[in-house]
């Protein structure tokens, strides 16, 4: 989750440039400064910056994006491979034998503040919001999480089943949050989208009547023991959520085991959550969660454990997965530090962010835990602005392909920069570099296949070059 200040609504908005249309016919950021360290893009109805299909020169050329703090926007440029060396100091070294995992994609959250937020603009601005991160044009999500009923993004208390004592959920009915806002933008998400969206479901707390406080908040978990009647009941709603939102034409990739099990154990938990350890969870998933997703018309659905703190991780895992010998698809999520580069080099696959629109203040949220967001929604003047958060996420996101593979990248000696590289499932070959240092670093990239790429990551910048190899 990010967990930065929430961008702060500023009587004065100062304009940095208005310029729209590049040479090249690429739609520029129209910047404004709020009074931080640097600009945001706003766009509305008809105006909004965008990279197009990013598509890669031919062989023995080379492309650049450029997002830098002094207002750098995924600015492209085209380069051309060398057969020789530039004699730059530092070199960085693409060892395409050096192989490790894939990726699997990089997505955001559709609460119901996000939901709120997005629907709050008028219908084009809407259009053009989902357009920047689903379409072809935009940063290529292909992840939601989709919270089961309410969160803290959320304006109130709900689950599916409030009445109490409704272990064959007669009653389980959707919220008007789902039918009239989240439901009708993951379909247009999906239209928009140039492949399947993968979702994911995460519940954060069971029916009051389920638990051992008798509430949605602060310390609890389920009564009884694994296998019992309201861990099987709990199992039984996740079904017939999935039940209910393939009625609308959406299925879902992956359930979660719950959101933040560690926070129900804590007292006086403030907003919704539901406490499990790992051997709880171990269980619950072997004898109801589990059974109930197989004997159901999901049955190849993702299980997700943890959905929780890195920390927790090592434990958990393996915790829960000696304890699932028999079911296959379990994988764990957690989360991680907006440090994506990093993350990346230590085997993660993806990335789903948290809310993908808030409003000026960080919110709705019911419990005023107010956060940041890469797209934040002014619905007075039908704007919203794309944060640099958004322009980080889209270094990786845009670029870096469902099944492209981690390969090794060395530095001919010790410098500031971070960096990754990976081949694309074309063959292509990204390489995203980060610079947090306050001067420009040059560097060469020797790629045995292709060449010598000449280049400077500019001061505190992302930069992400790609090349064909075929």
């Amino acid at each position: 989750r990010m967990s930065s200040l929430p961008l702060a609504l500023l009587v004065t908005v100062i304009y940095v440039t208005a310029q729209a249309i590049a040479s090249t016919g690429r739609n520029k950021c129209v910047a404004r400064n709020f009074g931080f360290d640097s600009v945001v893009c706003e766009c509305n109805a008809t105006q909004c910056d965008d990279i197009g299909s990013a598509a890669l020169p031919s062989l023995g050329k080379f492309s650049s994006y450029l997002s830098s703090m002094s207002g750098s926007r995924l600015e492209p440029q085209l380069g051309r491979i060398q057969g020789n060396s530039s004699g730059t100091g530092l070199r960085l070294t693409i060892s395409r034998e050096q192989k490790y995992q894939k990726i699997r994609g990089f997505g955001g959250a559709m609460t119901d503040a996000a939901a709120i937020n997005i629907l709050s603009l008028s219908a084009g601005t809407q259009e053009q919001l989902l357009r920047q991160y689903f379409s072809s044009e935009g940063i290529g999500y292909t992840f939601v999480r989709v919270p089961m009923a309410s969160c803290d993004f959320s304006t109130r208390l709900y689950t599916y089943a409030d009445t109490p004592g409704d272990y064959d959920l007669d009653h389980f009915s959707l919220a008007q949050e789902d039918v009239n806002m989240k439901i009708p933008l993951l379909q247009r998400a999906q239209a928009l989208s140039p492949r399947p969206l993968s979702l994911l479901a995460s519940a954060w707390s069971a029916p009051s009547w389920m638990k051992t406080n008798g509430a949605l908040i602060g310390k609890g978990s389920l009564l009884g023991q694994p296998g019992g009647k309201e861990h099987k009941a709990w199992a039984q709603y996740y079904v017939r959520f999935l039940e209910e939102y393939a009625k609308h034409n959406l299925t879902f990739w992956a359930v979660t085991t719950g959101n933040e099990p560690s926070a129900g154990r804590i007292s006086n938990y403030s907003f919704q959550a539901l406490g499990f350890t790992p051997e709880e969870q171990r269980d619950w998933v072997a004898l109801d969660l589990g059974p109930a997703l197989h004997s159901s018309p999901y049955p190849n659905t993702h299980v997700l454990i943890l959905d929780d703190n890195r920390l927790l991780l090592s434990h958990w895992a393996k915790v829960v997965s000696l304890g699932q010998r028999s079911l296959g698809k379990i994988t764990a999520l957690l989360y991680l530090r907006p440090d994506f580069l990093s993350d990346l080099n230590h085997h993660v696959s993806g990335w789903i962010d948290w809310n993908l629109a808030l409003d000026q203040t960080g919110g709705p949220n019911w419990v005023k835990n107010f956060v940041d967001s890469p797209v934040i929604v002014d619905k007075h003047r039908d704007v919203f602005y794309k944060q640099p958060t958004f322009y980080s996420m889209a270094h990786f996101s845009k670029f870096l392909w469902e099944g492209s593979q981690r390969v090794g990248v060395s530095a001919s000696q010790d410098t500031e920069l971070k960096y990754t590289a990976f081949v694309r499932p074309d063959n292509s070959v990204i390489l995203i570099i980060l610079n947090r240092s306050s001067a420009e670093v040059p560097f060469e990239v020797w790629d045995p296949e292709v060449g010598h790429i000449t280049s400077t990551a500019p001061a505190r910048s992302f930069l992400t070059l790609g090349w064909n190899t075929d």
